[in-house]
């Protein structure tokens, strides 16, 4: 059977951090800037509740998104070993990787997320109707304020905030950018940060290396559906002397496409496997992705499939010309 957990308000996951000792923040794996910047938010928020926090992830802080740790104090993992974890922007244990051996079952005390479909795995704090975690955390700051734990959403936790909405809705751009979300923004401006050198940081200042993934993307991509599908599909050939960081922003290439309604890229991983990563203008890809066995929003969401990423591509291909047929 299936384990149960509560779903917590705004006041009590307040209580929570509030009680938390030794906290250890955790991240998904392949970390983005939603899960980066919420979680070095939720770090700077327990740094003025005078606790020093630890962050986790399974795989290394991407070389684009360091600044957003880089005044931080940080615990390490070892050192608040035993205390409280809160797991950010993580919508299955599946997406924790590696640590889920560590911390699960039982190990993580709250999730902070904004996923509409996922396994909750500890008790949660979850708001499908916030387009990034980044969201989440101005709310639990918010009512912190409110209630008189807090003195101040400062600049750096504000600028940590700013960069994970504004990565998880393609610099406000994606259909998930609702007027709370602008009220959200609009609020975080006016504490003084710096949105432009935000955004420059996340979407205009490329690596040599992610300039040179770009092209082997633009070389790998193909239309299907009569051009409003557009695949990317990258072997792990394509992807030596690569990180997945520097392959981020593939899935830009097919989605600006004219015509395109559905774009994918499919990474083939080690073991035989292929990760299938989707986006959509109307299409509802989570049904798809949960299809198989995957899962996430309704207009970005991925899955796992056996084979190389042309054969994950054929397999997926009939199910997604299905979807734009009923979009």
């Amino acid at each position: 059977m299936t384990e149960s957990f509560p779903a917590l308000s705004l006041d009590e996951a307040c209580d929570l951090l509030l009680a938390a000792e030794r906290p250890i923040v955790l991240s998904h794996a392949h970390p983005d800037g939603d899960t980066v910047g919420a979680a070095a938010a939720l770090c700077l928020l327990f740094s003025r509740l005078h606790k020093k926090a630890a962050w986790q992830c399974a795989d290394p802080l991407p070389r684009r998104l360091a600044f957003l740790f880089a005044d931080l104090e940080m615990a390490t993992p070892e050192e608040n070993a035993g205390g409280t974890v809160i797991a950010v922007d993580v919508a299955s244990p599946m997406q924790m990787g590696s640590l889920s051996e560590t911390y699960l079952p039982g190990g993580v005390r709250l999730m902070i997320d904004h996923h509409e479909v996922g396994t909750p795995f500890a008790p949660s704090l979850i708001c499908p109707q916030a387009a990034a975690a980044g969201e989440v955390i101005y709310r639990l700051a918010e009512r912190l304020l409110e209630r008189g734990s807090l003195d101040e959403i400062d600049v750096p936790m504000a600028s940590a905030i700013y960069a994970a909405i504004s990565s998880d809705t393609g610099c406000f751009k994606y259909s998930n950018v609702t007027a709370q979300t602008h009220r959200i923004a609009a609020a975080l401006l006016a504490t003084g940060i710096h949105a432009d050198k935000i955004n420059h940081l996340l979407y205009d200042s490329r690596t040599p290396e992610q300039l040179a993934a770009e092209k082997i993307a633009m070389s790998r991509l193909s239309v299907h559906a009569g051009g409003r599908i557009g695949a990317v599909c990258l072997t792990l050939a394509d992807r030596a002397g690569l990180s997945d960081d520097d392959f981020e922003t593939a899935v830009d290439i097919p989605r600006s496409m004219a015509g395109v309604e559905i774009a994918l890229v499919v990474r083939e991983l080690p073991g035989g496997v292929s990760k299938v990563s989707l986006r959509s203008v109307d299409v509802n890809v989570s049904a798809v992705a949960q299809a198989f066995g995957g899962g996430g929003h309704v207009r970005a969401a991925g899955c796992t499939l056996s084979g190389t990423p042309e054969d994950a591509l054929t397999a997926i291909l009939p199910t997604l010309i299905e979807a734009l047929g009923k979009a």
